[in-house]
């Protein structure tokens, strides 16, 4: 068996005749198949180089194929289109950097390993015709030995309604409690103040106010977003001034403070269309992204220029992100900061690229800091 380089993972495969041979054993077993497709989720035999040697119908289906045939030998990654292991390894699923930090494939191992049932929860992002689709599962890795081979017993179970749930309460709660927080403060200090001391704190509650209503709405986008709900506005734009209103939006937002934001120097004003709520959101997001991940004192850039005939918005931070940062950045409810709190990147690259029809990435490197772009088209088809 050829030796295969990875960077996580065993890479070695074996070939079609082994794969077959083995695909026949375990069919031999004639209850395991009816079993196996009684159940509504997706069950997997792998052998140990982690292969696929059997599948229930509802796999076949999910992937909208009829013959076993077409993924026997596959990585469960492969299989599914993961893009870390169709675009980001040579020797596929478990291979890539990225995958050091996948719950699938460290639960398969794991129970490779330890020869007892083992679980956990992991996210794929998969892509297909160029479009991009995301599973949240949960993963349960069994060991299952027959004629002296152990092989793994891989179920797959779809929580993405649970997942999507769950992120979207705790984010909306944590944002509207902080900001109901700080208005409640305000309201019970305000009897005690003068007249002439007054107006400050009134300036900031109509400040908390718009917040409040901004990070509602925010939420109405995504929901609609995720549900194939939200409609599009064109309009005539200039990049600049776009710019310019969603830096006054974040001004005064808690996450600014003590901290400089301001607009590169080079920002070109060039008139462009797409819509401007759902763009505005996007820079916000980016921007918040960015002021959350910098110290205080320290400085947030925004501006826009012309790449390859498109518009590309960007903000960049002098802060670098950690490698398992940077594999998992636009998975949604991956954060930094803690349980639940992970949609702002997602939310990014889902209405940049489904509904503005443009492309997200980010650079981070030591001495260079991070930057976050989002490169547009100069008319929204």
């Amino acid at each position: 068996m050829e030796k295969k380089e990875t960077f996580h993972a065993p890479a070695n495969t074996k070939n079609q005749d082994e794969i077959r041979k083995e695909n026949n054993t375990v069919a031999s077993l004639r209850h395991v198949e009816g079993i196996f497709d009684a159940l509504s989720h997706v069950i997997m035999i792998l052998n140990a180089e982690r292969q696929i040697i059997f599948s229930n119908k509802v796999l076949l289906k999910e992937l909208g194929i009829e013959n076993e045939d077409e993924i026997l030998g596959k990585r469960p990654g492969n299989a599914l289109a993961c893009v870390n292991a169709e675009k980001m390894s040579k020797n596929g699923c478990g291979t890539s950097e990225a995958c050091r930090y996948c719950g699938a494939v460290n639960t398969i191992v794991k129970s490779q390993e330890s020869g007892r049932k083992e679980e956990s929860e992991c996210r794929i992002i998969g892509q297909v015709d160029g479009k991009h689709f995301y599973h949240d599962l949960k993963v349960v890795a069994s060991p299952f030995v027959h004629n002296n081979d152990t092989f793994t017993v891989l179920s797959l179970l779809d929580i993405s309604d649970q997942k999507r749930k769950s992120a979207l309460e705790r984010i909306f709660f944590h944002d509207i409690i902080n900001i109901a927080g700080s208005l409640t403060s305000i309201m019970d200090i305000l009897p005690l103040l003068g007249e002439d001391e007054k107006g400050e704190y009134l300036d900031t509650v109509g400040v908390l106010s718009r917040q409040m209503i901004d990070e509602i709405r925010a939420q109405q986008q995504l929901v609609k977003a995720e549900n194939d709900e939200l409609s599009i506005k064109k309009e005539s734009l200039l990049s600049k001034d776009i710019l310019e209103k969603a830096l006054q939006q974040i001004f005064h937002h808690q996450v600014a403070q003590d901290r400089i934001l301001r607009i590169a120097t080079n920002t070109v004003q060039q008139s462009f269309q797409s819509d401007s709520t759902l763009l505005n959101r996007v820079l916000i997001n980016m921007m918040k992204n960015a002021l959350e991940a910098t110290l205080k004192g320290g400085t947030v850039e925004i501006g826009c220029d012309l790449n390859d005939n498109q518009l590309r918005f960007w903000v960049h931070n002098e802060t670098v992100m950690p490698e398992e940062v940077k594999s998992q950045v636009f998975q949604r409810s991956f954060s930094t900061k803690g349980g639940g709190r992970g949609l702002g990147t997602y939310s990014i690259k889902l209405l940049s690229e489904k509904y503005l029809k443009g492309t997200v990435g980010f650079t981070s490197e030591d001495g260079k800091g991070t930057c976050f772009f989002v490169s547009l088209p100069m008319i929204l088809e």
